[in-house]
């Protein structure tokens, strides 16, 4: 059993040798520091993009080219971190470490899974991960600011009139343009606040950052618990129960936009836009509270909407327009209240279903669940498991190395190996909601509920009391492949039988990102970026917190653990091009980024190396 010494300084003799490779040094070679069957994940501070790469043939040029492109040096066991450990994975002996570095444009740091050869004295990477954590021109600013706290315009000013003068745009435009101020939004302007960036506003139609949450139904609750869901420099108060009310997350939403200062135009509403090619800036129409329209000029526009867009999805179902009961989107249920003692169908069999479903049972009402494809059931307790790491060390490094050991392949022979347990551990759950007429799934591939999260963000549900109310026959099930039409009273099945109910609600979901943007910014711009939601071939988030195939034109994930993450690579992204540390980069068709053609005299070189 190695000692820390021992493990630290093997780590450090590696990184030596990593640094001496990616300087020229011809005595060494790839092969002798990395395993075949490795991998490379960079965020942003050797790619410019969100990059995987698997198995030496790929992560060697692509490794030695952009590390070398970026001025990659000065690797060290990085002091913020834990100190590297042994790890036991699938009966192979590791050491996990977190490394710093120097680039030309700031600071990065990264994560190290080394296999340790025979004898303990050869070590090999299966896994590197490399990210940019702050630019030279805008480093977060850690230290406490003098005096009051601001810095006033004029003599006299106090801190309710700054704030108000800093976050009104009336007289000029903003560089960058949040659209959306939910969790999301407020995680990218307090990103840009703490970078010294104050050229930016949130806007969103709601009247506050929490009314997204607070509209919606009233047995809402947070899915991932307490200690995970810290927002970018704030902490939850620690005393706060583990899985919070959507009311109490609204709440502190609203705190969290005010305590961080934020540019927030609310009850304002994106209506329309159009990109200038020529001058790089977008032309868009708001309309604020008072129902004026407003024009700005941001130069990049960021869509802060979730992970899934803003609009319900409604399917077009036979004969529902001869349904004369009430039928309802999920987004527009509150309560089983007034539903008491009525008959309730709830299409739809994912978490939401799953809630108002259960609302509806304790409401007194007499609630079926509606299925349409196969649900992946497991515990909420396994949340619990999956956010553990966040119990053991601080957010940022919790997070960091979630990040870093996010490589598809890797990923999918884990969650194999959790669902292999949990189908196991779930097993007298399953037969009871299989008895009940539930259709079960563990995906696929067998990669339960974790890769049907990355994957589309719905098809799963974490059993908070559901799942037992199918199992005692508080709720039913009732296929959908039954149902020949809907009648006015309720539904004809395919065998004749007529099932009456009094009311309808479609748990159906949300359109993907790129509808909103069509509705905003025409079908052509919608095309060009292509699908919002899942993971590519990659294994990357197709659109998010990324360069898209619109210039200037951002998304971000909805979930607050993602929000969080991937606003502080967003921020410098953006932050770079528009103090033009890199050009404007675009995606291909093929899947890579690339500048716009007029950029590349001037800044090309930075990124000559695209692929």
């Amino acid at each position: 059993m190695s000692t820390p010494s021992d493990l630290t300084g093997k780590t450090v003799s590696w990184l030596e040798q990593l640094e001496q490779l990616l300087g020229g040094n011809a005595q060494l070679c790839f092969r002798d520091l990395f395993l075949e069957d490795s991998y490379w994940r960079d965020l942003v501070s050797l790619t410019w993009d969100t990059r995987q790469f698997w198995g030496g043939a790929q992560v060697e040029p692509m490794l030695l080219k952009h590390a070398r492109a970026a001025g990659m040096r000065d690797l060290r066991l990085d002091p913020d971190r834990s100190a590297p450990v042994q790890a036991v994975i699938d009966g192979v002996v590791f050491i996990e470490a977190f490394f710093a570095f120097t680039v030309e444009v700031g600071k990065g740091k990264g994560f190290l899974r080394l296999q340790v050869g025979e004898g303990g004295a050869e070590l090999r990477a299966q896994i590197i991960a490399t990210s940019l954590v702050s630019l030279d021109i805008a480093p977060d600013v850690a230290q406490r600011h003098p005096g009051h706290g601001y810095e006033p315009e004029y003599p006299g000013q106090t801190f309710s009139e700054w704030r108000r003068a800093k976050g009104d745009f009336s007289g000029a435009d903003p560089d960058v343009l949040i659209v959306g101020g939910s969790q999301s939004g407020v995680s990218l302007g307090a990103r840009f606040e703490r970078k010294g960036f104050t050229s930016y506003l949130i806007v969103d139609r709601s009247a506050s950052p929490g009314d997204t949450w607070r509209k919606r139904y009233d047995a809402l609750a947070l899915h991932t618990n307490t200690p995970a869901n810290d927002l970018p420099y704030l902490k939850l108060p620690s005393h706060w129960g583990e899985f919070l009310s959507k009311d109490q997350w609204a709440d502190w939403l609203d705190s969290y936009a005010r305590l961080m200062n934020l540019n927030c135009s609310y009850s304002t509403e994106l209506v329309s836009g159009s990109f200038d090619e020529g001058s790089r800036t977008w032309e868009v129409v708001l309309r604020t509270a008072d129902g004026d329209l407003r024009t700005l000029r941001p130069k990049h526009v960021v869509m802060a909407i979730g992970g899934v867009g803003g609009k319900p999805r409604i399917p077009g179902f036979p004969g529902l327009d001869q349904f004369q009961g009430e039928v309802l989107h999920s987004s527009r249920y509150k309560n089983g209240k007034r539903f008491k003692g009525q008959k309730v169908w709830v299409v739809g069999s994912s978490t939401t279903a799953h809630d108002i479903c259960l609302d509806l049972y304790h409401s007194d009402a007499s609630p079926t669940m509606v299925q349409r494809g196969a649900t992946c059931v497991v515990g909420i307790q396994e949340v619990q498991k999956f956010t553990a790491d966040y119990l053991k060390v601080s957010v940022e490094e919790a997070d960091q190395r979630r990040d870093s050991t996010f490589i598809l392949p890797l990923l999918v022979k884990r969650t194999q190996g959790v669902t292999a347990q949990s189908d196991i551990e779930y097993a007298e759950l399953h037969e009871g909601l299989r008895k009940a007429g539930q259709k079960l799934t563990i995906g696929e591939d067998r990669t339960g509920w974790l890769m049907k999260l990355f994957r589309d963000l719905a098809g799963y549900y974490l059993n908070v009391g559901c799942s037992d109310a199918i199992i005692s026959g508080g709720v039913k099930v009732l296929d959908f492949n039954r149902i020949d039409h809907f009648i006015a009273n309720g539904a004809r099945l395919h065998d004749g039988e007529v099932v009456e109910f009094d009311a309808l609600v479609l748990a159906t979901g949300y359109e993907d990102q790129s509808v909103d943007i069509a509705g905003i910014f025409g079908p052509e711009m919608a095309r060009k970026i292509g699908r919002g939601i899942g993971l590519n071939e990659e294994g990357e988030y197709r659109n998010m917190a990324r360069p898209t195939g619109q210039p200037h034109l951002w998304m971000m994930l909805g979930g607050i653990i993602d929000a969080r993450k991937s606003s502080d690579v967003l921020a410098m992204q953006i932050i770079a091009q528009l103090r033009g540390l890199v050009p404007t980069l675009v995606r291909q068709a093929s899947g890579s980024v690339a500048p716009l053609q007029a950029d590349l005299q001037t800044t090309g070189e930075a990124i000559s190396g695209q692929a």
